[in-house]
């Protein structure tokens, strides 16, 4: 479309327009957001100093106002469709009738179609009159259109109701002086044709559409949009003559405002997002996931962490679920989760009394009768736990939208002496179907949906996002139809497609209107306009220039950005944000303690870290465990955040195959098993086994040995099975491993001081066995991972002569060897006079034994040789591993001592990634 053409059809337009309201003749168009365009503009263009509100309205105004539609009768709105529909589903599920629209397998969870058949009532009448020889399945879908047909009638009259889409419209037109613009645009225009195709309109215009642009990407789409718009600004073109409309604004949205704060654009969004997509209705819906879910916690944290919902005391929230997490409340079945009455009142003190009101409230209110109930048992809820003057403004003007749609819902409850199935399900249909807008939108270049647009006439009118299926506007005759049924039906069925109609509406609508789409979306490839593309209307458009919004493209890192002392900048960063963060850089003081790349320099405090891993009372002997062993060197500083400092990520996930849970029942079964043993001063006697697994059954089955934490019911159920295997296999292993052998230490604490180091070294014994020669078997469970042979021996089954080995030599050794726990043990055990003679890892996954090292060969039985795998190393080996192991000990010491808690080489597995940022360098 050239300039000229442009020009002058917004000229005719316009003029159109105006001539209009001069004769005060009323002009309607599509869209209230048209009406309230051309209301500025009559004022702003000629002398008009006002300008009345009734000869510039919509569509919908309009109908009001120029038809009498049955008034000694209540019209159907959408609220009295949603309650006869909730009442249908109901009936059909406790009595199917309907075969096609809702499969009998479903009708006993069908709400969900609740909202698509109330869309569908108004011409749920035209769909009766269908032919139905073209297939079995359409006559099917008619059978139950005229059911529903039958039932609706009968409810509109019951309640002295009728549904405005199904009069006539020609007698009740009341007649009157009107000028039409763009009329074919609005959705029920066929049904009104008949009475107002004698009214003068404004037809769109002609078949000639503008070359859009093409994009490479959305992200230089949306960039050459805002650089234009700023220039525009910038040029001194004032905001309220520039629109935007974004072909699915919904997909586009968020980018688009994350994008025009970055660039400084204003722009002024006046689209309305669905009730539910916010702070208030998220509340809403987490009430009735909360119940469904039993009051798990992974369902109660959307509810009570929303920051965005005012709370009367939102810490006793945070209380509330780390009491749950801590009790492993996953939810209960048919009933709250009965370990919310576990929960430990000493550590949290507040959240048993907010756990039950939570309880009362919530449920009663998930589970009301009626909709006037439900308002009030929500209303009570909101006024005890809720500050209802601390919502910010759009979310407390959200709260009432949403409460006004409840009462409406009540209302119709009341006026028709009728009750909804389940009233709290209805309204979240409800709040999920209905927009809101705030009535005041804030100043800027407005942004529109398409369709909404379609009429007005700025200086510059930017259409972006204008790809093939965003462009498509088709209204569907019969909604309840599927494509086959439709085409099946032949042009009976076809809907009507408006996708050209608006796009020459929108090509007249402004004194410059530019079409643009991207090639590729944020969510995948686009499609051009195929009208466009019919036309041979497509051109690439051009990169954004250089925009004094941005850092200048192809700027050296070492340049300082936008003329600050920030090198190394972002080329996307702006100068606003440059300077910020020079302002920062200026005012901050010396840099402080970094203790992942420096030693702490601070004796007092390097004295207080250590009194922090001291034994109690003691403020100088350190406690070191093979754990604090391993974990000081996987990482220094992991460790020091972890173990001085008690720090750690607020993990609030919920596990319910929790390997550390899952692994104490396994040790509760195996502790009690051989603590029985112990009692009764009695060896392991292979020749017992059978007797041996009946007592771990017995254990098994005793509430005490239940695992504890998250483990819900159903999947104790099932880890108990498969866990009886797993110790049957266990216990075979066993009676080659200790045959004849006596408990000695089972699940117990040992200690030793040591000179050397000035510490105590602690460890706490899976199960330690006396052989009859002395000697101890020591037995270690492991749940998931059993350390590599490798990982313990380093590579050697065999003595390397590591006595022999220079400093740095050692040093490497040790490094091979990341498993240290078992010569932890034996080094511990044999400081107080014993002697290990075997040392074993027991895998609780697959009822597997791997010998890390024994002194005695072991006398398996065909059956179970296959379950003990390859010894690791040899006794003389696992004396060097422990020689390792001390020089490990040492260095860990020494550097404890002196303040050294310098990140390790590597981040794997290191649970402190989001505290610590050394990964990103070290990688």
């Amino acid at each position: 479309m050239s300039a000229d053409f442009v020009g002058d059809m917004r000229k005719s337009f316009t003029q159109q327009i105006l001539d209009a309201v001069d004769a005060r003749r009323a002009v309607v168009f599509p869209s209230e957001v048209a009406a309230a365009f051309w209301r500025r503009e009559a004022v702003r263009t000629g002398t008009r100093r006002a300008v009345r509100e009734d000869l510039l309205l919509s569509w919908d105004r309009f109908k009001e106002t120029a038809f009498d539609l049955r008034t000694d009768l209540l019209p159907a709105n959408q609220t009295i469709r949603a309650v006869f529909v909730a009442r249908l589903i109901a009936e059909n599920a406790r009595s199917p009738f309907l075969r096609w629209l809702i499969p009998e397998a479903f009708a006993d969870r069908a709400t969900g179609f609740g909202p698509s058949i109330a869309r569908a009532l108004p011409s749920v009448r035209a769909a009766t009159a269908l032919p139905v020889s073209a297939s079995a399945r359409l006559a099917g879908l008619v059978a139950d259109a005229r059911e529903i047909d039958r039932r609706y009638q009968g409810f509109l009259d019951q309640h002295g109701l009728y549904e405005p889409r199904w009069l006539a419209t020609a007698p009740a037109y009341r007649g009157g002086d009107h000028l039409l613009v763009f009329p074919e645009l609005t959705e029920d225009f066929p049904d009104f044709e008949p009475a107002v195709a004698h009214l003068p309109r404004v037809a769109v215009p002609g078949d000639r559409l503008p070359v859009a642009g093409r994009h490479r990407d959305a992200r230089a789409e949306v960039d050459s949009l805002l650089d234009r718009i700023a220039r525009l600004l910038d040029d001194g073109v004032p905001a309220d003559r520039v629109v935007v409309t974004v072909c699915d604004l919904d997909a586009l949205r968020r980018r688009l405002v994350h994008a025009a704060e970055l660039a400084a654009v204003p722009l002024s969004f006046r689209q309305g997002l669905p009730l539910d997509d916010s702070a208030p209705g998220r509340l809403f819906a987490a009430m009735g996931d909360l119940v469904a879910d039993g009051f798990g916690v992974e369902s109660l944290k959307p509810l009570v962490l929303n920051r965005a919902v005012p709370w009367t005391d939102y810490t006793v929230n945070g209380e509330l679920v780390l009491a749950g997490v801590a009790a492993g409340c996953i939810g209960g079945r048919s009933r709250p989760d009965p370990r919310w009455r576990a929960i430990d009142e000493k550590r949290y003190p507040r959240a048993p009394a907010m756990i039950r009101a939570l309880e009362s409230d919530i449920t009663a209110i998930v589970s009301a009768k009626t909709a006037a109930d439900l308002r009030s048992r929500l209303n009570g809820f909101l006024s005890r736990a809720i500050d209802r003057d601390g919502w910010h403004p759009d979310d407390q003007a959200i709260v009432e939208r949403s409460l006004e749609e409840l009462r409406s819902i009540a209302e119709t409850e009341s006026r028709l002496g009728v009750t909804v199935p389940d009233p709290f399900q209805l309204w979240l249909s409800r709040l999920r179907e209905q927009r809101y807008a705030p009535r005041r939108a804030p100043s800027g270049v407005a942004v529109l949906d398409y369709r909404v647009g379609a009429g007005v006439c700025p200086d510059y009118h930017f259409a972006i996002n204008a790809h093939h299926a965003a462009m498509s506007v088709r209204i569907p005759r019969f909604p309840f139809l599927g494509d086959v049924d439709r085409d099946a039906l032949g042009p009976a069925g076809e809907d009507r497609d408006l996708s050209r109609d608006f796009a020459l509406a929108y090509a007249a609508s402004g004194a410059s209107v530019c079409f643009s789409f991207s090639s590729v979306g944020h969510d995948g490839p686009n499609l051009p306009p195929g009208l466009f593309v019919a036309d041979r209307l497509i051109d690439d458009a051009p990169a954004p220039p250089r925009s004094p919004y941005r850092i200048e493209e192809g700027r050296s890192d070492s340049t300082p950005a936008a003329d600050s002392d920030v090198a190394g900048a972002s080329t996307t960063v702006l100068p606003l944000q440059a300077d910020g963060v020079s302002a920062y850089t200026a005012t901050i003081g010396p840099p402080g303690l970094n203790a992942m790349t420096d030693p702490i320099g601070d004796e007092a405090l390097i004295a207080a870290l250590v009194a922090r891993q001291a034994d109690s009372g003691d403020a100088i002997t350190l406690r070191v465990s093979a754990s604090d062993l391993e974990s000081f060197r996987a990482c220094p500083f992991s460790y020091l955040l972890q173990r001085p400092l008690g720090v750690g990520e607020l993990d609030l996930t919920i596990d319910p195959d929790s390997a550390r849970d899952i692994g104490t029942y396994y040790h509760r079964l195996f502790e009690r098993f051989f603590k029985e043993l112990h009692d009764e001063r009695a060896r392991f006697d292979p020749s017992r086994i059978d007797e041996y697994v009946e007592r771990l059954g017995r254990i098994a089955a005793e509430p005490a040995t239940r695992p504890v934490g998250m483990v819900p019911g159903f999947v104790y159920d099932a880890i108990a099975r498969r866990a009886s295997l797993v110790a049957v296999a266990l216990l075979r292993i066993d009676s080659a491993v200790i045959a004849g052998h006596a408990p000695e230490y089972v699940e117990s604490w040992r200690s030793r001081y040591d000179d050397s180091l000035n510490a105590q070294l602690v460890g706490r014994f899976d199960r330690t066995t006396r052989s009859p020669d002395g000697s101890l078997t020591l037995v270690d469970y492991k749940k998931r991972t059993v350390p590599t042979g490798s990982s313990q021996s380093g590579g050697a089954k065999e003595p390397v002569g590591i006595v022999d080995r220079s400093p740095a030599e050692r040093i490497d050794a040790a490094a091979a060897i990341t498993s240290m726990q078992i010569p932890f043990y034996v080094r511990l055990i044999e400081s107080n006079g014993e002697h290990v003679g075997a040392a074993y890892y027991y895998s609780l996954e697959d009822g597997s034994a791997l010998p890390v090292y024994t002194e005695a060969a072991s006398e398996a039985g065909d059956d179970t040789a296959a379950s003990i795998r390859g010894v690791v190393m040899s006794r003389e080996r696992m004396e060097e591993v422990i020689v390792l192991m001390n020089d490990a000990l040492e260095q860990m010491v020494s550097r404890i001592r002196s303040g050294d808690y310098r990140c390790g080489q590597t981040c794997d597995g290191c649970r402190y990634r989001a505290i610590c940022r050394t990964g990103f360098v070290v990688q």
